[in-house]
Parts: C-alpha cells; structure tokens; sequence
C-alpha cells in the first residue's frame, strides 16, 4: 500500500515513512474505512444492542485488526466480475489513493506537516479529515475545510460552488470533471474555473504521464456544459465554446471579433463546436537564432551522495593536516550535511601565548541549492560571546579590516545578555574542482580569523588571512585567467543582467535596471570582489548609534551566502567575497558576482531607497 519513498537519506525517509503512517491511521479513523471497521465490529459483536460486549480474555482489537486487512485484501484482489459487488468507494481505494499521491496531498493540505513534530500529526490531519458537513457557509473556516477535505481521496466526492471559489483555490488533487451549471459569455472566466483542476500535477497529470500509448477522450480532463435546448442557453453555449477556442488560437494568431446576429443564428440552428486541434503558431516575431541558436550550459549539479561521500574524504584530511578532534561525527538533513570538530590553536601557526593552549569549535556545512542552483560549503568558526558595547564593537571592526574584510556574524542572545560571535568563510563546490588544499584553507582561515578575535588583537596576521603571497605564478597571470571568464561573462550574462568590463571595473545591471559597480582584484590565491553600498560621507550614522548600525551589518552577514559586509579603511559600507583562482571557472565567478550585485544592491536600496553607486 505504501509505495517506496524516492528519498534517499535513510533518516529522512523514515520521517516520511512514520508520517504516511499517521496520514493512513487518520484516513482509517475518519474516512471510508470507518464504515468497514465500524460494519466488522458489528459483525464480530453480533448485535446493534448497546452494551453488548465480548466474552472475558477475547481481544477483540487483534482480532479486529486482522480482519480488516483480510478485508483489505479482498478489496485489492477482487477479480473484474465480483468488483461491481463492492461499494463504489472502499477503504482500500481511499487509502491506496492517499499513499500514491502522498506528497500532492501534503502540498495541497498540509504544508506545514515538515515542520510539525510527529506526535502533532494525529491532530493536524484530524482537524481536516473530522466534522464533514453536506453544507457549507461563506466564512472562510469553512470554505478552507470543505476545500481540504475535497482535495482528499475520500468524502465528500462533489464540491458544487459559486463562483466563489473561481481563483485561488486548487480542487484537482482528486478530481478530474468539471461540470459548469452556470454558463458565462466570457472564455476567461469558464477557463479560470476549469483551471482548478488542470493543473501540473493533477489526477489526470499522474494518470496520463509518461503514457506511450494514445490517450482516449474520456481519459482526459472532462468539461460539461449542462443547457436546456430550444432556449437562447444554446446560443449562449455554442458562443462560449467558441470564444473558449479563439482564447487559445487570439495569442497565436489575430482573429477578427464580429457581433452576434440572434435572429440569424436561431434560424440557422445549433451545431457543434469541435476542439482545436491543428498545430498553433504565435503572432509574435521570432528570430530563426532563437530556434537554432546553442542551448545555455546547465549549471553543474554535483550527485547527492558523490557529494557527500567527497566532502567526508576532504573532512577527513582536513582532520589530519589541522588535527581536528571530531566531536559528534557527521549529521545530515534535507537541507546540509554536517561535520563538527574542534581546531587546536597550535595547528593554526599562532604562538601558545596568544593561543594560551585552547582550541577553536568549528561547523563544516555542504548545503545543496543555496547559491542558486550551486552547492554551497560552510565553514562556521565560534569566538567567545561579547556583549559588543561601542568599546567592543569598535574593536572588532578595526580588527576587520586587518584581517581583510573576514566575515563576521552575530546573533543577539537576549537570555544570557550577550551577543554570540562567529567567523564563516564560504566557498562553492563541486566534486571535480574542489581541492584539499582549498578544503583545509577554508577551515585554517575561518579558525585563525575567530581565534584572533578572541584575543582582541592581530599582531602577527598569518600569511594569505588577508590575502598573503600565492603559491605559483605571477599577479599578471592570475590577473589574466579572471579577466578571461570576466569576458565571457559579460559577453552571455544570465538572464536579465548585463555585466560591461572596465579595466578592474564591472558595471553591473540587475533585472530591476539598478546599477551596482564591482571591483575585480587579485588578492594572493584569491580574486576578490567588493562592491560599495554606501559612502562614509553618505552615512547618516550619529555617534551614539555606530555601534548598532555596525552590529546590524553582522547580523546581516548571518544571513547572506557568499557575501560579506563591514567597514572598510575609508568607513564605506562595503560587501565583498573571495574564492580561490585555482581551478576557478566562469560559471563559479559568474554565481559570486550575481550574489554579490545582488544582496549589496539590496542593502543599499534598504539604507537609502536610490541608487547611488
């Protein structure tokens, strides 16, 4: 009855699988099968009299039990001459139909489900399938329930509306007839209510896709247009039937509107109209390079478990060259796959006094889809929690900028009066590009960077914190590789932005037609992009509140992917972001300055409502 779960994380899918369980358990309580477990009890008593019991020691719930999956069974193995015996609507139809199309049923009614907790489910599925009632009022409740409860694959069966329920509502989980008892002259309106239920996804859609075979008119979606004959309802279908095939050929092609002559038409009787079907062209101009020119490149999405079967293998000889202690191992969700340890300062070339002996927790995230469609790795490094008062802020942000710009974030703990402080350094991955080497300077320069907040003070920054000598070739050359991919960017940019090249210069234009400039350098092993937000001069920032607006920004790096925002030397609102050249390539550069434009032209628009740089 279940069919197996497409999920492949092992604990994920037992979460879906106990959640089809409560779904089935609920369906069985308050839906069709209640009437057969209600009709066995009965049966098993042998009697209607109330009161009546069981003999002592019986159990009736076992026995019960099994004889509604005997019952079950039957159901489902019914040969084709004894299923005319069997009520339209059984348990084993409502049930089957509900484990198939589990997650439309979810999507449609229960949403929330992914966040509830599993003993929550009983009585979220109860609130929906209990207290069905023929009738229905115009108070939302219960137009909401009466919806819910149709999107089911049990009662109620048919859902007769006004036109109340015209928009915004999908009825097509279960359902595949639309039957229009009140005609309108518009085909738009007649569309909008037969939407409801041809939709992706549909009882049809399931039914018929992936079909080699021809599909036969009743399989379809069926629309009825009930009328009485001999009355102007027969004007009125057929010249709605019409319109309905001219709103779908008028997009195509230009076709003239002429009034109806009633006179005329009555005495020339009723005739069918028949669907489009011949092949439609549209009315638009389209340029032959549209049709033939190359297909864009699909963005690499790596395999889930090469993924993260990669990621383990770089985990672990990131714990070799740093010696880390693994603490908890990995976890998983739908959403990250998640290494914890802990980085000895001594692993991370700082003396022991400024180390004094402690080490550095740090969390390694792979989270899928987080950058666009790319992969994202994070690294978080945790410094000691702050109370970040003005004296505190501004040192950090002085340490910042020594740094070089690292990223910081804060979350306000209001229970313990304090601030949490952390470092995170983020790169995108991909199974074929990303290195060890990578990998372990991702992790050093998060530790190091929230070691030494920690000490409040950077005397001796390590070499390529803040953008220290590279391992090979010279500036020129590195410099060349990026403005290569530069130039093949703004050549084909992704859709609705344009990118033009100015030296180290990119003018950027967002699909919202805000400008956004980003300076492109070469920063040791790293490119590094910056973009300005908003001016020192422009930062109507008073004295006393500095140190919140500055704290405000780190917040705002706890919620950014790629980006970075600080102060730079000259006090300018700046967001920046950095990735290894090694092995780069331009649909990574492309992903970082799309990020970048994007949530700096975000702030700014925030912090000043123009578009100043």
């Amino acid at each position: 009855m279940l069919p197996a779960s497409p999920v492949d994380d092992s604990a994920a899918r037992c979460q879906e699988q106990q959640r089809r369980r409560e779904l089935l358990s609920a369906l069985s309580r308050l839906g069709a099968s209640y009437v057969d477990l209600y009709l066995l009890a009965i049966e098993q008593l042998g009697s209607f009299e109330l009161g009546e019991r069981l003999e002592a020691g019986a159990q009736p719930e076992v026995t019960l039990a099994r004889r509604f999956l005997d019952l079950l069974e039957a159901q489902r193995c019914a040969a084709p001459a004894d299923r005319p015996k069997l009520p339209g609507h059984h348990a084993f139809r409502e049930l089957t139909g509900a484990a198939a199309a589990f997650r439309e049923v979810v999507a449609g009614n229960f949403p929330e489900m992914r966040d509830t907790p599993l003993w929550e489910l009983r009585r979220l599925f109860g609130n929906v399938l209990q207290n069905q009632s023929p009738v229905g009022t115009s108070s939302r409740s219960k137009v909401k329930r009466l919806v819910q409860q149709f999107r089911m694959p049990g009662y109620p069966f048919v859902l007769v509306t006004t036109d109340i329920l015209q928009e915004g509502e999908d009825l097509h989980t279960f359902c595949d007839r639309v039957v229009h008892y009140g005609i309108t002259w518009t085909a738009s309106a007649m569309e909008q209510r037969t939407g409801r239920v041809d939709r992706i996804g549909s009882l049809a859609h399931r039914r018929l896709d992936g079909r080699d075979e021809p599909l036969q008119a009743s399989e379809k979606i069926q629309v009825h247009y009930p009328h009485l004959r001999d009355t102007v309802e027969v004007l009125q279908v057929e010249r709605v039937l019409g319109r309905l095939n001219r709103f779908l050929t008028m997009v195509h092609t230009n076709v003239e509107d002429r009034a109806v002559d009633v006179a005329s038409a009555l005495l020339s009787g009723s005739r069918d109209v028949a669907p489009v079907t011949h092949r439609l062209e549209s009315a638009f101009p389209v340029e032959d390079a549209w049709l033939d020119g190359a297909p864009r490149k699909a963005p690499r999405v790596p395999d889930r478990e090469a993924a993260r079967e990669h990621f383990r293998e770089l985990w672990e000889g990131a714990q070799d060259a740093l010696s880390i202690d693994d603490a908890l191992g990995p976890t998983s969700s739908l959403s990250a796959f998640v290494f914890t340890g802990d980085v000895p300062c001594s692993a991370l070339g700082l003396s022991d006094d400024e180390s004094e002996g402690s080490a550095v927790p740090i969390t390694l995230e792979l989270r899928p889809e987080q950058a666009g469609s790319n992969t994202l790795i994070r690294c978080k490094a945790a410094a000691r929690p702050s109370d970040l008062d003005a004296y505190a802020v501004k040192a950090l942000s002085s340490l910042q900028r020594q740094l070089g710009t690292p990223k910081i974030c804060v979350a306000e703990d209001p229970k313990h009066g304090r601030w949490e402080v952390w470092i995170e350094r983020e790169m995108l991955f991909h199974p074929d590009s990303l290195q060890q080497a990578e990998f372990v300077e991702l992790i050093r320069s998060a530790a190091t960077a929230a070691s030494l907040v920690d000490l409040g003070v950077a005397p001796d920054v390590p070499e390529g914190l803040a953008g220290g000598s590279s391992r090979d070739g010279s500036s020129r050359d590195r410099w060349q590789v990026v403005g290569k991919l530069l130039s093949q960017i703004a050549k084909r940019p992704p859709r609705g932005y344009g990118f033009e090249i100015k030296g180290s210069t990119v003018h950027a234009t967002l699909p919202s037609q805000r400008k956004q400039r980003v300076r492109v350098s070469v920063s040791g092993d790293d490119v590094a992009l910056s973009s300005c937000v908003l001016r020192a001069d422009d930062l109507e920032v008073r004295r006393g509140n500095w140190p919140a607006f500055v704290r405000r920004l780190w917040e705002i790096n706890a919620h950014t992917k790629l980006v970075a925002f600080g102060l730079d030397d000259e006090g300018d609102v700046m967001g920046t972001c950095h990735h290894p050249i090694h092995d780069l390539d331009r649909d990574e550069l492309e992903a970082y300055l799309v990020a970048l434009t994007r949530e700096c032209d975000r702030l700014e628009w925030a912090l000043t409502g123009g578009d100043r740089y």
